[in-house]
């Protein structure tokens, strides 16, 4: 019998831990749980990432992790036996998080053509999970070449509207992705970073071949913050993980 391709599920806790080291905890243990392979979080400064008037600046302070919140969760993460993911948004911090001996590192799409940060990220030779956002076929291909000595790099479909509606979510992405990585002679390792509060894109991804999905969780939809309205809740994220594994069978 052929062996079964396991998705990467990624369990994007984000600023939805609201600050709460307990709750950040507990979404660690429900990512193991509901056998998700990594439970990720957000390292950036807030007012540098989104400026002083922005909107969304008290919740993402509020769910800003400090140098001491990384290591206890890295911590916490390693003694539940899954893994820590981490988006990193400023090159300076990756000259910490690199004593911490992370897997990978996620791009996330805000980042994704920042050049200062991919050469940092690049200069770890580590394995690199990067969602594309609204980037151009040109500036993937630059994104790329500042990480050219990453051994594996995987391109997610990402479309930055939050919430995320089902008709604005094009998974013909995925095939363009392949397509730059196959030109450039890499592995065509390309994968879903959803903000929809929806399963089925999800689905519908590792059915056209993802190898990484990324969703967005919070323990209840009736929680307050900028991120809660696109992502999903306990129960939906665990029944997301289910059918994905169900999938992989059908894939074969």
């Amino acid at each position: 019998m052929s062996q079964i391709h396991r998705t990467t599920v990624i369990g994007e806790i984000g600023i939805n831990w609201f600050g709460d080291t307990d709750l950040a905890k507990e979404m660690i243990d429900f990512c193991k749980e509901s056998e998700a392979d990594i439970a990720k979080f957000q390292f950036y400064r807030p007012e540098e990432l989104l400026g002083k008037d922005s909107p969304y600046l008290l919740d993402a302070s509020r769910g800003a992790l400090t140098k001491e919140t990384v290591l206890e969760f890295k911590n916490y993460c390693d003694s539940k036996e899954i893994e820590f993911g981490l988006s990193v948004f400023h090159p300076d911090l990756v000259d910490f998080t690199e004593e911490m001996n992370l897997k990978r590192y996620k791009i996330g799409s805000r980042c994704f053509t920042d050049r200062a940060l991919l050469e940092r990220v690049n200069e770890t030779r580590k394995p690199v999970i990067a969602s594309m956002g609204s980037a151009s076929e040109r500036n993937i291909y630059k994104s790329l070449d500042y990480l050219r000595d990453c051994p594996n790099i995987t391109l997610l479909s990402c479309v930055c509207n939050y919430p995320t509606r089902i008709d604005s979510i094009n998974l013909a992405q995925l095939d363009m992705a392949r397509n730059i990585l196959k030109n450039v002679g890499r592995k065509e390792s390309v994968g879903f970073s959803s903000h929809c509060p929806k399963i089925s894109p999800s689905l519908a991804a590792v059915a056209r071949g993802a190898s990484v999905i990324e969703n967005h969780i919070v323990k209840y939809k009736s929680m307050k913050g900028c991120d809660v309205s696109s992502s999903l809740n306990f129960d939906e994220f665990k029944k997301m993980v289910k059918m994905i594994r169900e999938v992989e069978q059908i894939n074969g």
